[in-house]
């Protein structure tokens, strides 16, 4: 290899080590690659580089770098996996066999531009040749065959990569995949916490709050809420079946949750609790968006058929509560799970317990009535009730028939 060559190899080298430490993001990574690779004297025409993601809907992420314009990033979720963009794509078998060899493919030749849909594109484009190589990714020093990082590079130089330039991209496409994995783990492990623990847990877990008895004090508004008759029906139901109800009936109550600014700190067998926080919020608007959430995710719940039952559909309770939610991990010395407890909880979850009694599929504390100024109009009372653990009779309120 030549001493410029090599200077240039160490210099882009040193740079990734640099964007690995930051973990800086993949597409940053490979514009800033690409544009030194080009300025090396590789004439790049096109690159992308493809990472998993460990999301429960989004498959991967590609990262598509073209000369002289930005990088496009996409999302490709698991539903496009029988796409036939994706059946009759190249990387398909690549990704499939896990082969990590080094595929370069002549596109001025018309037998293999024809080979696969996508190499007529890029020949249309001006390509000349296109090399594509999947660099493995391992566990304890053995690759696992499962993950690992797609490379694709296009050049439309006459005759295609020079044996220099394949030497060079040789050499540094492995250190670009390590600098790129830095990236891609936190972002999987970002994506892993927000899944299984939540978006609030996931962030306090990598800001440092993993020691046992670590509490964060959140004031909200609290949704409680359990689908009705639920065991009843589960017991009729086969595994698959009564997974796919309880899936469906969860999208139906977190989805209205989401979108009127609510988190789901956990999910309860049948149920779940939510809360709205109050910092930085008026209570007002605040119990304004909770009570909305409530109806609309007892409406959608109302709109799923009882697998079993022709002509029934599923019910949801509510209850909603203003008050302090204390969220942190409790456990063993080394085993820990994030939890919400407190008073407030404790209220919420007894109320909900009466929906079935009182008939009412939304039942509200007396804080929080006192608190939604704004549907004030459209809460009525449903009297005082005696809570388990509580000394007193509490008065709950309810939706009006109108409302």
């Amino acid at each position: 290899m030549q001493e410029p060559d090599a200077q240039h190899i160490q210099a882009i080298s040193d740079w990734l080590i640099e964007q690995g430490l930051l973990q800086a993001p993949i597409d940053t990574m490979l514009a800033g690659f690409c544009d030194r690779l080009f300025e090396a004297g590789v004439p790049l025409l096109r690159a992308n580089v493809s990472t998993r993601t460990m999301h429960p809907l989004i498959d991967s992420i590609s990262h598509v770098w073209r000369r002289g314009g930005k990088v496009d990033s996409r999302t490709n979720t698991y539903e496009e996996q029988n796409h036939e963009r994706w059946l009759h794509s190249p990387l398909r078998t690549i990704v499939e066999t896990m082969d990590t060899r080094l595929h370069r493919t002549d596109l001025t030749d018309p037998a293999k531009v024809a080979s696969w849909p996508v190499f007529e594109e890029f020949r249309r484009e001006g390509a000349t040749e296109h090399a594509l190589r999947l660099i493995g990714f391992g566990v304890n020093g053995t690759l696992t065959g499962q993950t690992g990082l797609m490379m694709t590079w296009l050049t439309d130089r006459p005759g295609g990569f020079s044996t220099r330039d394949m030497n060079v991209l040789e050499r540094l496409m492995p250190r670009l995949a390590l600098s790129a994995k830095s990236t891609a783990d936190h972002e999987i492990a970002v994506n892993l916490l927000d899944t299984y623990v939540g978006h609030e847990a996931g962030t306090a877990i990598l800001g440092g709050s993993y020691r046992r008895g670590s509490f964060r004090i959140i004031p909200a508004a609290i949704l409680f809420a359990d689908l009705r008759g639920f065991s009843a029906i589960s017991d009729r139901l086969d595994r698959v079946a009564m997974a796919d109800l309880l899936n469906t009936c969860f999208d139906a109550m977190v989805n209205p949750i989401r979108q009127h600014g609510g988190e789901v700190l956990k999910f309860l067998g049948d149920g779940l609790l939510a809360v709205f926080d109050r910092q930085g919020h008026e209570d007002g608007d605040i119990c304004f968006g909770a009570l909305h959430a409530a109806v609309e995710a007892c409406k959608a719940v109302a709109a799923v058929p009882v697998p079993d039952r022709p002509g029934n559909t599923m019910e949801l309770d509510v209850a909603l509560h203003l008050g302090e939610v204390y969220y942190g991990n409790v456990g063993s010395a080394d085993r820990l799970d994030f939890t919400v407890l407190g008073p407030a909880v404790n209220e919420a979850a007894r109320i909900e317990a009466l929906c079935t009694q009182l008939d009412s599929p939304i039942l509200i504390s007396q804080s929080f009535a006192d608190a939604a100024v704004h549907c004030s109009a459209h809460i009525v009372p449903a009297g005082c009730h005696v809570l388990r653990g509580v000394p007193d009779p509490v008065a709950l309120y309810r939706l009006s028939p109108a409302a």
